[in-house]
């Protein structure tokens, strides 16, 4: 019978606060003075933190210490922020230790204490309760809280509780075996990873992963992504994706029944498990060992492993791990010539195997979904219809503009046009007013030229009048002397005709002088 390992993401979830929370805490002491709080307050995420560095160095009874003396003061000082990071903190040592229902008990009065500080702390709770009934197999109970917790986060928008969440909705499917689950929400989930570019989700993500692609028997695939964990297990510095990688890589050989392939595995595995000892880890190891060395037909050796996977399973209660093995007991006592011994594990296996994968937990795990999937449509309607809505306020925004502006046009063109106008009639009375002043320029030039002429007429006339016309004169009045003095007959005919010809003279220059 093959297994995966699956990452829960139980990771340190419960985000550790800046001083500045401090003051926030304040008023539930009024007894004590800001400054004795702020040195208190202090004094608590000091104490925890020095808890994760032990946690972190595997010494788990020192970091319980660190913890529980934070716990003391935050209680003290009414410091509740103080509280919930302990029971988170101390949440993770009893999951090590592989106390799930003492871990549970603890998350369901952080999740009540949780409601004093906001939506985000909330969901915190509702994902590690949904992670202490996913190890004790109370996969219902696991899938109603991380998809209540996945609800809340996707409402605050925050994208790295979503990636953790929708991790450990991939680790409840596979561990149902439901590998179109598991990949959706583990692609999911490995995507927001890398949109956050969190290594240590990337790797967690990525076990979950390759697990999907392994029941799909894409096991080259699965390979390589248990490869690409090994080396961020590396630089996160982090044993334990070396187990995950180490135990995992082995059952893709076991699921291609390269038995002796798989064992080296398991050896690294337990080499591992040296620098981060941890009893469900150790249960995958043992349960591994103890089905292929039944495979290679060495159940002498088998049977010590699988007692030891027994003996763990029981004291953590694992209760899907400890299925498995009794089916492997049953078939181990079958081929050892044990039938008696082969049907009790047997008896045992199908109790337990009923309790976990019961028609109805799928049911109900599927009809949990499909309400959760129901909600987020609904969200998403209302999103649309919202986006809609501000389409429709957008566009009728543009079209006021448009129609503002084509008002403001056409009020400028019509201005500007009215402007033309008046110019071009300035224009046109202006040049009428100058053609006026041409004019009468025109008729004053005229009659002074007229007036010009008159007077040189008159001059002329004079001059010819008054002087031709007076030497004339002269000259008709000199030849009647003329005669008169030479009384010759034979001249008088000519003197005559002259003075005749003066007199037309004259008459012609006084006609010329009149016109």
């Amino acid at each position: 019978m093959n297994y995966l390992i699956y990452r829960s993401g139980i990771k340190n979830f419960g985000l550790r606060l800046s001083l500045l929370s401090i003051f926030f805490v304040m008023a539930y002491s009024p007894a004590v003075s800001a400054q004795t709080q702020l040195q208190d307050s202090s004094r608590v995420l000091e104490l925890a933190a020095l808890g994760d560095a032990h946690f972190d160095k595997d010494q788990l009874d020192s970091a319980t210490l660190y913890y529980k003396q934070a716990e003391k003061l935050a209680r003290k000082i009414g410091y509740t922020r103080g509280i919930v990071q302990y029971m988170r903190d101390y949440i993770l040592v009893l999951n090590r230790k592989g106390q799930y229902k003492e871990a549970l008990t603890l998350a369901e009065e952080a999740l009540e204490l949780s409601r004093q500080l906001g939506q985000a702390d909330v969901s915190v709770a509702y994902n590690n309760i949904g992670l202490e009934y996913n190890f004790l197999a109370n996969y219902e109970a696991a899938a109603a809280n991380y998809l209540k917790a996945l609800e809340i986060s996707e409402a605050l928008g925050n994208k790295s509780f979503q990636c953790k969440q929708s991790n450990n909705l991939a680790s409840l499917y596979l561990n149902m075996r439901n590998k179109e689950k598991g990949m959706e929400y583990a692609t999911k989930s490995y995507k927001l990873a890398q949109e956050l570019q969190d290594t240590s989700r990337m790797a967690s993500s990525l076990v979950n992963l390759a697990n999907s692609q392994t029941l799909h028997k894409n096991y080259d695939l699965a390979s390589t992504h248990f490869a690409e964990v090994l080396k961020l297990g590396k630089v996160l510095k982090d044993p334990s994706y070396a187990l995950d990688a180490y135990i995992n890589l082995a059952d893709i050989q076991v699921q291609q029944a390269n038995f002796k392939e798989a064992l080296p595995y398991y050896y690294k595995a337990l080499d591992a498990l040296k620098s981060y000892q941890a009893p469900d880890y150790e249960l995958y190891i043992y349960w591994g060992l103890a089905q292929n060395l039944y495979y290679l037909e060495n159940y002498t050796d088998s049977y010590q492993y699988l007692q030891k996977g027994i003996a763990i399973g029981k004291s953590i209660e694992a209760l899907n791990e400890l299925r498995q093995l009794y089916l492997l007991g049953s078939e181990l006592h079958e081929k050892i010539d044990k039938p008696q011994v082969a049907l009790d594990y047997r008896k045992q296996y199908e109790a337990l195997n009923d309790s976990i994968l019961n028609a109805e937990t799928q049911q109900n795990i599927q009809r949990l979904e499909v309400e959760y999937k129901t909600t987020q449509k609904e969200k998403e309607i209302a999103q649309q219809n919202l986006i809609i809505a501000n389409n429709s306020l957008e566009i009728q925004k543009k079209n006021n503009v448009i129609y503002l502006t084509l008002a403001a046009v056409v009020t400028l063109f019509s201005a500007l046009l009215i402007i033309y106008i008046l110019f071009r009639n300035k224009q046109k009375a202006n040049a009428e007013k100058l053609a006026a002043l041409k004019r009468e320029g025109e008729m004053k030039v005229l009659m002074a030229l007229m007036e010009g002429e008159e007077k040189e007429r008159s001059r002329l006339a004079r001059e010819l009048h008054d002087g031709v016309g007076g030497i004339l004169s002269a000259t008709k009045m000199h030849l009647s002397i003329l005669k008169s003095e030479e009384a010759v007959p034979e001249r008088f005919q000519k003197f005559d005709h002259t003075v005749s010809m003066l007199d037309s003279a004259t008459h012609e220059i006084r006609t010329i002088a009149h016109n």
